[in-house]
């Protein structure tokens, strides 16, 4: 497998500016009350376990513009919100689960996560705090833990 992570410049930051997308249908909704945490439209199955660790039913963010390339896409600033790693973003990327965190099959670590493996793994405390900006920028998604506004 190659390490397509080694390239993520380490000295980046993650931009004022992210992308969600959504179907037509929650458009007006979206545009008259802003995006809600533990909404019904962002539940998903497979991501159900990183709920328990955020806390609750987060709103997924991209760096990317055309990452999905369905439904509407909207431009969200999320200067000063309270974002997170994607969790289950990480494990698309190869992570697998532990009671605790997470770990890679060896030598297939994230450049920018590996300063905060212990034995291999990375503590969803870590994520959640000290690694969260380089775990963002290696999945190029992120967890916003709180509603966004309209005016965002």
């Amino acid at each position: 497998m190659s390490n397509w992570y080694n390239n993520i410049k380490l000295s980046q930051s993650i931009p004022n500016i992210m992308f969600h997308n959504t179907s037509e249908r929650n458009l007006s909704i979206i545009i008259e009350n802003g995006l809600k945490v533990n909404s019904e439209q962002n539940l998903t199955v497979a991501g159900s376990w990183a709920h328990k660790i955020y806390g609750l039913n987060p709103i997924y963010l991209s760096l990317d513009s055309k990452m999905y390339n369905i439904g509407v896409t909207l431009q969200v600033n999320v200067s000063g919100l309270n974002l997170a790693p994607d969790l289950p973003g990480l494990v698309d990327k190869g992570a697998y689960l532990t009671e605790d965190g997470m770990y890679w099959e060896e030598n297939e670590e994230p450049l920018p996560l590996k300063q905060f493996l212990t034995d291999g793994e990375i503590y969803f405390q870590d994520l959640l705090t000290i690694a969260k900006e380089p775990a963002i920028l290696t999945t190029r998604t992120a967890a916003c833990l709180e509603d966004i506004s309209p005016d965002r």
